[in-house]
């Protein structure tokens, strides 16, 4: 990949989705931020991205950091704090950096899924990233030492440059989501940045 440019990403709202119809334990709820548009740095440490703290995103590693993702040449990796496997693989993929991330929109994400981390495998097969397009992913991750689910969306430019534009997750642990999956617009209700303090990690 070409040389990205380091970027903060600095966010105003998020959405907080309350579920519509069956599924998903009552008060459930999904945190969605459709505007992120971080690049994704070749160099240095690349993307940390505090999830569950309004989506916050930095070229150095903060505090509370749960996914990493640096774009290399030619390659692109994505890794959970120390070492975790937290990324969603695509069915049939196995080893801890099978690197088959990108799901299609629908796929579940859940206790059920098989979960790795480290180089993505670019290509045309099922799982496999599209190095023109957009890129879907599920992943997991912890909040007061329970597991929560999500999904987010990284977008590839044959040029070189790679953007994280989208993320969301499950605000009750345990939780199924689905990629890419969001309810009516009318569902959607947005908060500040400071409404969303309270869902912060105290590890």
């Amino acid at each position: 990949m070409n040389s990205l440019s380091n970027c903060v990403g600095s966010l105003a709202l998020v959405a907080v989705i309350a579920p519509l119809g069956a599924g998903g334990s009552a008060g459930a709820a999904m945190v969605y931020n459709g505007n992120i548009k971080a690049a994704i740095p070749s160099t240095g440490g690349g993307l940390y991205v505090d999830i569950d703290n309004g989506f916050t995103t930095s070229t150095t590693a903060m505090a509370g950091w749960d996914l990493n993702i640096v774009g290399l040449t030619g390659d692109l990796s994505l890794t959970g704090p120390e070492g975790a496997l937290n990324l969603l693989r695509f069915p049939a993929s196995s080893g801890p950096s099978a690197g088959r991330f990108a799901g299609g929109a629908g796929s579940v994400v859940d206790a059920s899924g098989s979960y790795g981390a480290g180089s993505v495998v670019f290509g045309t097969g099922a799982g496999e990233w599209r190095v023109s397009g957009t890129n879907y992913f599920g992943f997991r991750f912890t909040i007061d030492g329970a597991t929560h689910y999500g999904w987010g969306m990284i977008n590839i430019h044959p040029t070189g440059w790679a953007r994280l534009d989208a993320l969301a997750y499950e605000t009750d642990a345990g939780v199924a989501t689905y990629v890419s999956n969001l309810p009516a617009p009318g569902a959607i209700a947005l908060l500040g940045l400071a409404g969303l303090a309270g869902r912060r990690r105290r590890d």
